[in-house]
């Protein structure tokens, strides 16, 4: 199937002993008891499965353009059962009426209720389900509808609550990773977001999963989303319109690269004409839902919308059943119920959709199963408020959105974020320099700033190293085994130039390739920039008194050069044990700049060893092996500590060139007088 097979995750919850989970972690906005029951079938209003058979005839509800209350005709074929799955039965449908015999099914019609005569009740007329699966490239209007028995078990299956952890004690103090994920085929997906985030020079996974550690943006052929298919001969479930208002058309491009085979479908559309607050005061609307009505998942809103759209199903008190089949089948979920509105409708000849935009928030969908998404009126959930100041030569704009919290969809969606706000007054420039500065704040784990320069002569490069930067710190906190962790607030001002400033390094001579402990080494470095023009400067770099006579390398470099070698010498910082270890390596990647040239002086003998975290470089030969042979495993060779100098640059940099340098002992200063 699509997204909804195709990355399946187990559901939210903290890898943490129940103890701690129940001592420290506060939960995120209004909360639902732990432990739901299934709502009952009401035989007043609710047709049980076992009456619905071939031939019977009713009408089903939806909203269409010009008319949020469409009727038409429905026919049982017949019913399959378990068909979806061992005791997921199908009710086969032909619809008529509404113009769907030339469209067809439409993408958001999901959970659109059908009625039926009650052959028991007098032919009164009850629900019997919603309309859910269909077929690509269908010529009629044939499909599958969920029975209301089964949606109604959404709620029942819900039994736990969505926590969030971004100020839990134990999360940030812990000293252990434990295994968790969200499978293999998302954490590819962000993986590929996040691959030109500056820590891939490092070979760090911006998972930072144990479990499916890969090389940052490897996505291999067998789990990448695109290829995730069950044919068009399935029955399967309907897309969902992911609508998206303010977006663009590069955006639009992304989001159909990404979601093209995932069950989502990317729209543009229209703001709703409803108004939506971000201010302070987020409460929900008190506007009631119907069966029948639009409805969304509101991922991103604010200065740009981003929704899944599907049809309410049934309200019963204040829950609220829709799309009769799962948005992403994540189980607990904490995700923004909203009204919507539908604007119109493309009779595409592979998939037909209508064209719709989220409107006022109403309430949470609590629970994502494979037979419904399961909502509660009037309570908020939590959301991530993000704030991006764009700056161009001829103007600065800033733009403000809230984010929903999920696991796999907040990296996505700030990503997209940070993409409509750089292109909102107009495209990229293809030769293009971007200075920015991202502030994220965590709370109670600690906040992850990354400040940069990059430049390029391709106008979405830049940008992705901007959006990998900023989608990898929050992919990894969201996914890890600790989390799922979310920020309090993402905070990004860019200055956006037309122009380039780009340089690598030609070569370097040392100019004082012997030098004293306390005196200056000098460099000379020859750069080309990206104008082919060729330039020299020098540099010193102070040889401390108190460094070790002896043979040492000298490196003038990149920041890439800096953290490779980085990773090599000091392995220890570069595997997070826990949340301050993240946070820690975070912000070492997130200060390692691209317009910097960095020299390293590094002992060429006397490396030494790293025992659980403890660095102790430059051991004596017999001390390093009674120490390795002592600690066993936890040794780690060849430790040392570099004596790095930052030099700012105006351009971003590329390129390294080292030198042995020879640091000899000062003569005694007795025998230099005369």
């Amino acid at each position: 199937m699509l997204l909804r097979k195709a990355l399946l995750f187990l559901p939210l919850g903290l890898f943490l002993p129940l103890s701690q989970v129940a001592a420290t972690i506060e939960t995120c906005g209004a909360q639902q008891p732990s432990q739901h029951t299934s709502q009952a079938l009401d035989l007043s209003r609710h047709m049980p499965l076992q009456r619905i058979h071939s031939g019977m005839t009713g009408y089903g509800v939806t909203a269409m353009p010009g008319n949020p209350v469409t009727k038409f005709q429905v026919e049982v074929v017949d019913v399959l059962r378990d068909f979806a799955g061992p005791g997921r039965h199908v009710i086969l449908a032909n619809c008529s009426g509404a113009g769907l015999e030339k469209t067809g099914i439409l993408a958001g019609m999901s959970g659109s209720p059908v009625y039926m005569p009650d052959p028991e009740d007098g032919g009164q007329y009850k629900m019997i389900g919603a309309v859910a699966y269909g077929w690509s490239f269908n010529k009629e209007p044939l499909c599958g509808l969920q029975p209301i028995e089964q949606m109604l078990t959404a709620r029942g299956n819900l039994n736990t609550s969505t926590l969030c952890v971004a100020d839990s004690p134990a999360a940030a103090n812990a000293s252990g990773m434990s295994e968790g994920g969200i499978g293999a085929a998302r954490s590819a997906i962000l993986r590929k977001l996040a691959a030109n985030w500056r820590g891939a020079a490092a070979d760090l996974d911006p998972l930072f999963d144990p479990m499916t550690s890969a090389p940052a943006g490897a996505v291999s052929a067998a789990t990448k989303l695109t290829q995730v298919s069950t044919g068009d001969n399935s029955l399967q479930p309907l897309a969902l319109p992911l609508a998206v208002a303010g977006g663009g058309e590069t955006l639009m491009g992304h989001l159909q690269d990404l979601f093209s085979a995932s069950g989502l479908l990317p729209v543009s559309t229209a703001s709703s004409s409803g108004s939506r607050s971000l201010s302070d005061d987020l409460a929900p609307k008190r506007t009631t839902l119907k069966p029948g009505d639009p409805c969304a998942v509101l991922l991103a809103w604010g200065d740009m919308d981003i929704s899944a759209i599907g049809t309410v199903t049934e309200v019963l008190g204040d829950d609220v059943y829709a799309f009769g089949h799962s948005f992403n089948a994540d189980g607990a979920v904490s995700l923004p119920l909203a009204s919507a509105e539908v604007k119109g409708r493309v009779a595409s000849m592979e998939k037909p959709f209508k064209i719709a935009a989220a409107g006022d928030i109403l309430g949470t969908f609590l629970g994502d199963q494979h037979t419904a998404i399961y909502g509660r009126m009037g309570q908020m959930p939590p959301s991530i408020p993000v704030e991006v100041k764009v700056t161009r030569p001829e103007c600065t704009q800033t733009y403000h959105y809230h984010v929903a919290q999920h696991p796999f969809l907040t990296p996505l969606m700030v990503a997209a974020t940070i993409e409509a706000s750089l292109v909102a007054q107009k495209k990229m420039p293809d030769r293009n320099t971007i200075r920015y500065t991202v502030d994220v704040d965590y709370g109670q784990p600690g906040r992850y700033r990354s400040e940069n320069l990059v430049s390029a002569s391709a106008g979405m490069q830049s940008m992705s190293v901007l959006v990998g930067d900023i989608a990898a710190p929050l992919a990894g906190l969201a996914t890890g085994p600790l989390g799922p962790i979310y920020p309090k607030t993402i905070k990004a001002e860019i200055i956006l130039t037309a122009d380039m400033h780009l340089a690598k390094i030609l070569d370097a001579k040392l100019l004082t390739p012997t030098v004293h402990p306390g005196n200056l080494a000098q460099i000379g470095v020859r750069y080309q920039s990206a104008d082919g023009r060729i330039f020299t400067r020098s540099y010193t770099m102070e040889i401390a008194a108190g460094t070790t006579p002896g043979r040492y390398r000298l490196t003038a470099g990149s920041w890439q050069q800096h953290l490779t070698k980085l990773r090599a010498e000091q392995p220890d910082r570069f595997d997070p044990r826990s949340v301050a270890d993240i946070m820690e390596l975070l912000n070492l990647v997130g200060a390692t700049r691209q317009d910097r040239l960095y020299m390293r002086l590094v002992p060429q003998d006397g490396a030494g060893l790293s025992i659980a975290g403890q660095g102790m470089p430059n051991l004596p030969s017999h001390w390093e092996k009674v120490l390795a042979d002592s600690a066993g495993s936890g040794a780690k060779p060849d430790y040392v500590e570099a004596t790095v100098k930052q030099i700012p640059l105006e351009f971003a940099l590329s390129g390294s060139a080292d030198f042995e340098l020879n640091v000899e002992k000062l003569a005694n200063s007795a025998m230099l007088i005369p």
